[in-house]
């Protein structure tokens, strides 16, 4: 299938995560974007120079760009457990509608929808009956960013919606009233599951280990100076003096190999620091974020007001965004649906073909 098969159509698009993911199976162009952040439209305008942005999603109607997918990943903040509980009622959340109002103004055949893991208690059945009432059938998972190998657990729901041909539309609403929902592909049920297999194996024993063994042995004397500049400059101990952090590389880049100054452990005969914690060292896991707090917020650890304008909204926009990752394993999963479509109604042509023959 070439790149401009399925063309996209993004809202909440944030800085773009979702629509890159799809990008990245294959899928696109990106013909439209809708955000209302205006730092978030600006990163978009540098990566999606040729796609036509609105501020607000209510604003994508008729004259928008008929488009094959439609992917958004609508405000968490009703549907959070860090929120007030109102779920897809609630003011922010309840926007979702927009993403099948939008598809029934420009025609999708695929909606890609993504929220927080609380969907799955907060509203996902709503979703499902009002995606096959408006003729859509899905399939959903939970899916965490270190199942397609991020640094960080980061659990999402993404839901994957396919437009039903007429003649299935009555049994799919059926099912929707009884409280049911089709079940979904073997491919997209078994998605995280076959994601983490892909994963290296860290439960077969010993072995399993020794490569990344031989490769700490390699870095060893590197992660020790990383170790005690961490250790360093914790606690927000460079507050007070600002310029403890250069002091403490520079030291640190002076240190010979025998000095002492952090706690060590002795594995194949190289010194490591006790960082990071083994799997089962609760109390070690529990003062990670203390001991990377700094050097994310640097002299203006914990004084939030000190960020600059600039910084606050980088990290913010990155912690709203998808991993595009994530969202290109759900981008396959519709290039493998078109391919077998496609695959289908060619079959059916030469058939008919042979018998009017």
């Amino acid at each position: 299938m070439s790149r401009a098969a399925l063309t996209i159509g993004s809202l909440f698009s944030g800085i773009g995560g979702l629509e890159h993911g799809l990008e990245l199976a294959g899928l696109g162009p990106v013909r439209w974007q809708a955000e209302r952040n205006a730092f978030a439209r600006e990163v978009l305008a540098r990566h999606w120079p040729m796609a036509r942005r609105y501020e607000d999603v209510r604003e994508v109607g008729s004259g928008a760009e008929r488009v094959d997918i439609v992917c958004g990943g609508f405000p968490c903040q009703d549907v959070s457990l860090a929120g007030a509980g109102a779920g897809l009622e609630g003011e922010r959340s309840g926007l979702w509608t927009e993403i099948v109002r939008v598809a029934g103004v420009v025609g999708c055949r695929y909606l890609v929808l993504e929220n927080v893991s609380a969907l799955l208690v907060r509203g996902v059945g709503s979703i499902l009956g009002t995606l096959a009432e408006s003729g859509f059938d899905a399939a959903w998972d939970c899916v965490p960013a270190a199942a397609v190998g991020a640094p960080h657990r980061r659990d999402r729901v993404f839901l994957l919606a396919w437009r039903v041909p007429d003649a299935e539309r009555d049994a799919v609403r059926q099912l929707a009233e009884r409280g049911k929902s089709p079940p979904p592909p073997a491919d997209a049920r078994h998605t995280e599951s076959r994601l983490v297999g892909t994963q290296p194996d860290t439960t077969s024993g010993e072995s399993s280990r020794r490569p990344l063994r031989a490769g700490a042995r390699a870095g060893c004397e590197r992660r020790e100076r990383r170790h005690e500049v961490e250790a360093a400059c914790r606690a927000g101990d460079i507050l007070a003096d600002p310029d403890r952090w250069r002091r403490e590389i520079e030291r640190v880049a002076r240190r010979q190999p025998g000095d002492e100054g952090a706690p060590w452990r002795v594995v194949d005969g190289c010194r490591l620091p006790l960082w990071p914690p083994s799997s089962d060292d609760v109390d070690g896991w529990a003062q990670v974020p203390a001991a990377a707090q700094p050097a994310v917020r640097r002299v203006a650890d914990g004084v939030r007001g000190r960020v600059d304008r600039a910084r606050r909204d980088r990290l913010k926009a990155l912690g709203n965004a998808v991993v595009p990752a994530v969202a290109e394993v759900v981008g396959r999963l519709i290039v493998a649906a078109e391919e077998e479509r496609l695959r289908v109604l060619a079959e059916r042509t030469r058939a008919a073909q042979k018998e009017g023959i």
